[in-house]
């Protein structure tokens, strides 16, 4: 099948994004369900998909990511029950046997292709069709925009002395041989000493505002600040 035939369709942009890899949770945040039912490899590998996206009423499987005709998308197959498909079907190296057969096929390259998802037979259906995103941004997104923006400027109100601390240890780090200390552990580690930070000063004011009583004269005067120790104290002067 000629990729440059493949139809065309325009999806929510969130739908096709990859996201990104969070060390701390060990888990892929932000990803699409378009993008996370990609299962080439796993098809070619083990015979199985990962878990299919829904789109016009019918379920879908990523076989392929990348751009096409200058644009950026997945494309897909749907994915039916074996009792279901009306072809000829047959296992990944049955279909590959044959390679140069497999990539003319006009139902795709999958088309046909024996797999199993959830504990059933499963098969890929073509042709495939290539889901791309939209251009125009939709209202959540763009409310979705003004909340970061108000969020970020909040956080270099309150907070961008955080900023310098992560950029400390970030070149603290540097300057060491093992590199295997990441970002997000800098920025767990600055966002630690800032509650540190943060509770020290509702202690300062709590006891800003109580006074304290006067060995001499067993009476309350008002405290000024934190006296760590009678020793450190200056005199008063008349």
């Amino acid at each position: 099948m000629n990729r440059a035939d493949i139809e065309t369709h325009t999806v929510d942009p969130q739908r096709l994004a990859a996201g990104r890899w969070c060390h701390r949770t060990g888990k892929q945040l932000g990803e699409g369900d378009i993008h996370a039912s990609y299962s080439a490899d796993c098809i070619g590998l083990q015979g199985r998909t990962r878990k299919p996206f829904r789109w016009q009423g019918r379920e879908w499987v990523c076989t392929g990511i990348g751009m096409v005709r200058v644009r950026y998308g997945c494309e897909a197959y749907r994915i039916v029950p074996a009792e279901a498909f009306t072809g000829s079907a047959m296992t990944y190296t049955e279909k590959t046997h044959d390679g140069e057969s497999a990539r003319n096929d006009p139902l795709g390259f999958y088309h046909g292709m024996k797999v199993r998802h959830g504990g059933k037979d499963m098969v890929l259906q073509g042709p495939p069709v290539l889901l791309t995103p939209d251009a125009e941004p939709r209202q959540q997104d763009l409310f979705a925009g003004l909340q970061d923006a108000e969020n970020q400027r909040r956080d270099r109100g309150k907070s961008g002395w955080c900023i310098s601390i992560a950029s400390a240890v970030t070149r603290r780090d540097t300057n060491r041989s093992d590199y295997t200390r990441d970002a997000a552990d800098v920025l767990s580690s600055a966002s630690s000493v800032c509650a540190r930070f943060e509770r020290l000063a509702l202690f300062s004011d709590r006891c800003t505002s109580h006074p304290i009583r006067n060995a001499s004269t067993n009476q309350l005067t008002p405290s000024h600040g934190i006296v760590a120790s009678s020793r450190h104290a200056k005199p008063r002067t008349k």
